[in-house]
């Protein structure tokens, strides 16, 4: 997949992600030089970005001065990691027993395990910053000895060297589910993917397959992919702490490596698969990695999919509830879906009491409470109520009532056209039919942007900016006055916008009528009958009638009902529409991670990451300007399976970035 599949994707989410500023670096203190005075630059940690970040070190790296160590037992043969200033020559080899860092019995003397995913990955930076052990050496236990400078990482941990650390996202990737299971359903809702994880569904035809046992699969615990999964996508569900009679444990396998479980083996590290389970799983998996590997179909070694094919969730998009899958075809391979938008239509306002600080932008939610006439049952987090009691609008609401389990959330809402069902945070203590169950308002995902009105202590025209939670907000403007529980008026904008619009073959404009488009929607997708996957929007007319879109319009012309908002894989699905739900779930940013007090972080940031300034350096993985004659950065990202960031100005006023750098 070449740069020109992903060049329709650059446009969407155009956001600067809030970011410290960034500190250089101190000199380290007086040690012992052990190596060349000249620094070696190593990385090590995620299974899922290894392969683009050797290309990446591999293009921008001097010859013998980068090196990437792969994720666990994907390291087969040795690497040693050469001698600097800061750090003895260290050398990685697979097959690590026990918690890491511990030796197995695939290493020889002096050989360290490689670090098995996101979370290893930066605890050997963590340990290599401390001096701490397995990397402390030569006499150089007091200093910072720099052995691992960089941690690749799929998720992002906000408690990770706070103060010192920095992710910088270099790609967009989507977790998605998926199954090797003849018996499975193409399509689930996210309830039901997480009453699976939870274990109140443990037959496929529960979920709309046919008859057959369900075994759920999960990654190593050392997995950033797992742990997103986890917290995206299972509302906080763990597998591994839920099991039943009907419900066997989950099998744990190396992450985005279906062939461990269809050979029962433990190839790849990370885990046992079960070849006799193998026609019953479901677990999670990379798109991008899984789109990387049906691209290499031919390479064995490349291609571990083992018969692992991706699956739908049932999500809005626009007025409708419709299936979306992470990958799509283009017409010549799969990549990651850049084209279907996703999301709300505005929902109807509605009233809710806020607190509110004099001169303070936060303002807390005083939640209403309703009540509902609901069933449960004995340990199980599903509660169920006639069609109507609940809609989706209660996902992030509390429920109590007698026998509901203390503290419950609403996680997930489906619904059968009978039968409303939500999932829930706590499993149910008691089975009783026609339960008063109470459940309290909260702030919902399509709140973001919507306008405020008709509370005196707040300035007309005030837009919730940010939720930060059920209960809390960030405004784009301070509160006059203090108030406890005033009455308010939420007008939500909604995440889609759905117009009628009219197109001309092959002409790059859409025409409505006007206030059909606003200048906001510049940067935003199109998804409709009259366009081509991955368009969007570059220019809006003074009166909003008609818009500029890239590319052209389809070679047909006439009429056609179009969606403007952001694509299920994109910056605008992770970021800008912020809530407890994102309208597409599994987006996310992959990284790599620097700590400033390493000795050799100016010299990892020249690779992987920019200066936040004005004008300040960038590398070649996060320049606008690196095509493929200046090191193909952009180029390497897609044929790994990923998008590209979009071209953007840092906060700092650095033009033309294409990572987002985010603080601890």
């Amino acid at each position: 997949m070449r740069r020109s599949l992903f060049k329709r994707a650059l446009g969407a989410g155009m956001i600067v992600a809030s970011t410290a500023s960034i500190a250089f670096a101190t000199a380290p203190s007086a040690h012992a030089v052990v190596g060349p005075n000249t620094d070696v630059i190593a990385a090590a940690g995620s299974d899922t970005t290894q392969d683009v970040m050797t290309a990446i070190l591999n293009a921008d790296g001097t010859t013998g001065k980068t090196f990437n160590v792969k994720a666990g037992n994907f390291q087969s043969t040795p690497l040693t990691v050469t001698a600097d200033s800061y750090c003895n020559a260290k050398t990685y080899r697979n097959a690590k027993t026990g918690s890491w860092p511990a030796t197995g019995a695939g290493q020889s003397a002096g050989e360290l395990p490689a670090p098995d995913g996101s979370g290893e990955g930066r605890t050997a930076l963590q340990n290599s910053i401390n001096a701490a052990a397995p990397f402390n050496g030569g006499g150089i236990e007091a200093a910072p000895n720099g052995c691992i400078d960089i941690a690749r990482s799929s998720g992002y941990s906000a408690t990770f060297l706070t103060g010192n650390s920095e992710f910088y996202a270099f790609g967009i990737d989507a977790l998605t589910w998926g199954t090797s299971s003849l018996n499975a359903p193409a399509v689930l809702t996210q309830s039901q993917l997480q009453g699976i994880f939870n274990c109140t569904y443990t037959d496929w035809s529960q979920v709309g397959g046919q008859a057959g046992p369900i075994q759920r699969v999960i990654f190593q615990s050392g997995s950033g992919t797992n742990s997103f999964f986890q917290s995206n996508l299972l509302g906080g569900i763990d597998p591994s702490t839920i099991s039943s009679a009907s419900c066997p444990a989950a099998v744990r396998i190396q992450e985005n490596q279906w062939y461990d479980m269809y050979h029962g083996s433990n190839t790849y590290g990370g885990g046992t698969g079960s070849a006799a389970q193998y026609p019953n799983a479901i677990g999670p998996y990379s798109a991008g990695k899984w789109a990387y590997q049906a691209g290499h179909d031919t390479n064995p070694t490349v291609d571990l999919r083992a018969g692992f094919r991706p699956g739908a969730l049932r999500v809005d998009t626009g007025s409708t509830s419709s299936p979306v899958w992470a990958v799509s075809w283009n017409g010549s391979a799969f990549q990651l879906n850049n084209s279907t938008v996703v999301g709300n239509t505005a929902p109807s306002p509605r009233s809710e009491k806020f607190t509110t600080t004099s001169g303070s932008s936060l303002v807390t939610l005083v939640r209403s409470t309703s009540s509902a006439t609901v069933n449960i049952s004995n340990g199980s987090f599903l509660i169920t109520a006639t069609a109507g009691t609940f809609s989706k609008a209660n996902v992030g609401n509390t429920i109590s009532g007698t026998g509901i389990g203390s503290g419950a959330t609403i996680t997930g809402f489906s619904t059968d056209g009978v039968t409303d069902t939500v999932t829930v945070s706590v499993k149910s203590t008691a089975t009783t039919a026609g339960v008063t169950a109470t459940v309290s308002s909260s702030l919902l995902p399509s709140d973001a942007g919507a306008t405020l009105s008709g509370n005196g202590n707040i300035p007309a025209g005030t837009k919730i900016d940010f939720i930060l939670s059920g209960t809390q907000a960030i405004l784009s403007a301070n509160a006059t006055a203090a108030g406890t529980g005033v009455a308010t008026t939420i007008t939500p904008v909604g995440q889609v916008k759905e117009k009628t619009v009219s197109s001309t073959a092959s002409n790059a404009t859409l025409t409505g009528t006007a206030g059909d488009f606003a200048a906001t929607d510049v940067g935003k997708s199109v998804d409709g009958a009259c366009v081509n996957g991955g368009t969007t929007i570059t220019a809006v007319a003074g009166d909003g009638s008609t818009a500029t879109i890239s590319p052209s319009a389809k070679s047909t012309s006439g009429t056609c009902a179009v969606k403007v908002g952001f694509t299920a894989i994109s910056v605008g699905n992770i970021q800008n529409t912020t809530g407890t739900v994102a309208p597409f779930p599994g987006a996310r940013f992959v990284y790599n991670v620097l700590a400033k007090t390493s000795p050799s972080y100016t010299q990892a940031r020249a690779l992987v990451g920019y200066q936040d300034t004005a004008a300040g350096a960038k590398s070649s993985l996060c320049s606008g300007g690196h095509d493929s004659t200046a090191g193909g950065a952009d180029d390497i990202i897609a044929d790994n399976g990923f998008l590209p960031v979009p071209a953007h100005t840092s906060a700092g006023g650095n033009t033309g970035v294409t990572c987002y750098v985010f603080t601890p």
